[in-house]
């Protein structure tokens, strides 16, 4: 009997794959709530701070970097680690070198996702990756490069607000990259294929304590201070305000065709369609809102003739595109983010994840996608704790792209049902997650009439 505790004993995952740093002292700086979250991330050695947008997540990982015995790297998208060298300067007092070309001076280097290839990563004793959501994708290359090049390393910490927009597969990602449990393995034990489509997991319903246990041994999920028993003064975010703006398209294409009305196919052939008749009417109304005042304004796109047209209307607006070498897009992106710029014009894939942009409350979707993801970050450029004003978002859109709006709401509801799991997966200090998980069946099983 023994033999199979021993059996069972050896069937639990810790998150405990680095000895756990006990910090003397901590900055001043963090609040009370950061201050614990900072204290397990240490203790874990490898987890990971799933904070949202505006809770600190930047001066945790610096001041998690202070406690590393060794160097740290941190890599940021592009623009953030100024704001990175910025914040630990002012909050800690911590220095932070930039480096574009791999070479290491000092304790703590940040560089960014594009540049970390350029480093020896074997020197470091410890990594951070701010917006770590760069891992979705099981076969991502991106996901792949980094567990590769950190392999080794014994220290590790992935920070972002959206570890798994909908999505928990991301979630397994996350634990992949930080030696904890590869993403197949954690699908066959705690999810189940979905029968109407084989491509999808679903959450086995006896499972789902289990799973979210297992997710607190290594992160640490905060949505607002009070999930861990503090006050959110200070972190009550202000109204946000969206509104649709419906673009009409030409329905003589559907008379032409011998229709009495335009048929609304949802298919990337005919929305691209749309999105093209309706390109000049959809720019000249967010210009039309953008010249209206003189704020500041943060305009996203999804095409480059959307930004490039847009930046033909709206004159005192910096464009960043995806074709700028990585200087010009931070030297464009931090012209806004110091108010030299007025208005930034770019997708929500280049610079919509990482910037505080708490400056500006006015914000233009001049056409949006199917990612809920870059939605909700773009948004969350503003509309972060910090901000004191109302944020206006306006999403102007065609008329194809009505059900492309609907699928966004859905993903929302989808996504603020994940986040309310997540805040009760409360992390704690040497927590443990049973992989053996208990079958507590939900309905009482009966057999059918013709075998009584």
């Amino acid at each position: 009997m023994s033999n199979y505790f021993d059996l069972l004993a050896r069937k639990k995952d810790m998150a405990f794959k680095a000895d756990p740093i006990f910090p003397k002292s901590i900055s001043q700086s963090l609040f009370p709530f950061q201050r614990r979250c900072l204290e397990y991330l240490l203790q874990v050695g490898r987890g990971a701070a799933f904070l949202d947008t505006g809770l600190g997540k930047t001066i945790i990982q610096t001041e998690w970097a202070r406690h590393i015995p060794g160097d740290v790297l941190i890599i940021a998208p592009l623009a953030v680690a100024y704001q990175t060298i910025e914040e630990a300067e002012k909050l800690i007092g911590l220095p932070i070198r930039y480096s574009k070309d791999g070479s290491v001076e000092g304790k703590v280097t940040i560089t960014n996702y594009e540049r970390v290839e350029n480093f020896d990563t074997n020197r470091f004793a410890g990594v951070v990756l701010d917006e770590s959501s760069i891992l979705k994708g099981m076969n991502s290359k991106t996901k792949d490069m980094l567990c590769d090049l950190f392999t080794w390393t014994p220290y590790r910490l992935a920070c972002t607000a959206t570890p798994a927009p909908n999505d928990y597969k991301e979630l397994g990602n996350h634990s992949e990259f930080l030696g904890i449990m590869n993403t197949n393995e954690m699908l066959t034990r705690w999810f189940v294929h979905d029968s109407a489509n084989t491509a999808d997991w679903r959450l086995k319903g006896h499972a789902v304590q289990s799973f979210w246990e297992w997710v607190a041994s290594w992160a640490a999920c905060v949505s607002k201070p009070s999930d861990l028993g503090y006050s959110d003064d200070g972190y009550n975010l202000p109204p946000l305000n969206i509104k649709t703006h419906k673009i009409e398209t030409d329905t003589k294409t559907a008379f032409e065709e011998g229709l009495l009305f335009d048929m609304p196919e949802v298919n990337a052939t005919s929305l691209h369609k749309k999105k093209r008749e309706s390109l000049e009417d959809r720019c000249d109304f967010v210009a039309g809102l953008v010249n209206s005042n003189d704020q500041p304004w943060i305009v996203w796109c999804e095409s480059n003739d959307e930004s490039e047209m847009l930046a033909r209307m709206i004159p005192d607006a910096v464009e960043v595109r995806g074709s700028n070498t990585p200087d010009q897009k931070e030297e464009r992106l931090m012209a806004f983010t110091h108010g030299k710029a007025r208005v930034i014009i770019s997708k929500a894939s280049i610079c919509g994840f990482g910037m505080n942009w708490q400056h500006c409350n006015d914000i233009a979707f001049a056409s949006i996608s199917y990612s809920y993801e870059q939605f909700y970050q773009a948004v969350r450029r503003s509309w972060r704790f910090g901000q004191k004003k109302p944020v206006n978002v306006h999403v102007v859109i065609a008329d194809a792209e009505v059900q492309v709006w609907r699928t966004i709401e859905r993903k929302s509801t989808d996504h603020d049902t994940m986040k309310d799991h997540m805040k009760h997966a409360i992390f704690s200090n040497a927590k443990e997650s049973e992989v053996k998980v208990d079958y507590n069946p939900q309905t009482q099983g009966s057999l059918p009439a013709w075998m009584r």
